[in-house]
């Protein structure tokens, strides 16, 4: 588990756990018209869950939690690159929207990751283009926007870019006081 001062970022415990995530992410009325992700079907997410616990050498998700472990999100990474992690994130509720959680979490993980692997140089979040919150959020944390992948996908009938930022390892701040850092994930 990784502590911070509002949330927790924990893995996934058990089959329980990723049946409620499920469910959570793929309420539609939850998200909002700016998030480009389609449903998840529940059983291939508990197959993944068996065979990895949702944490690898190359790809890995946590659960972001309050401190009395109500379940607000999730914050993951995948290889891009020998020396890139891809992030991604996401609130479940509407409610729990400006509320911090997330660039709380965020902090939280890319300081964690800068310190668990040693050989990454980067990491990226490659965002929608008209998701003006995330793009806010990656700014927010110390990202720079380096570009805009033109008619990138398709989605929802349309043609749509993305937005790429990039963290260099050397631009990460230092991680607030009270993290506890050196525990190894997995």
């Amino acid at each position: 588990m990784i502590s911070g001062e509002r949330i927790n970022l924990r893995l996934f415990r058990d089959e329980r756990d990723v049946e409620e995530y499920v469910t959570l992410y793929n309420d539609l009325a939850e998200r909002s018209l700016a998030d480009h992700t389609e449903i998840t079907p529940v059983v291939g997410r508990l197959s993944e869950f068996r065979e990895t616990g949702f944490w690898a050498d190359d790809r890995g998700t946590m659960l972001i939690t309050t401190k009395d472990d109500r379940v607000v999100g999730s914050i993951g990474f995948i290889r891009n690159t020998d020396l890139e992690l891809g992030i991604g994130y996401r609130l479940l509720r509407r409610e729990d929207r400006g509320q911090g959680y997330m660039s709380e979490a965020l902090r939280l993980f890319y300081a964690y990751l800068f310190e668990t692997k040693l050989h990454i140089t980067r990491l990226a979040i490659l965002t929608a283009a008209d998701n003006t919150g995330s793009r806010r959020l990656a700014v927010k944390c110390g990202y720079t926007q380096e570009g805009i992948l033109r008619q990138a996908y398709f989605y929802r009938g349309r043609v749509c870019d993305w937005v790429v930022y990039g963290l260099l390892r050397e631009e990460c701040p230092p991680p607030q006081l009270g993290l506890s850092l050196n525990e190894k994930v997995g």
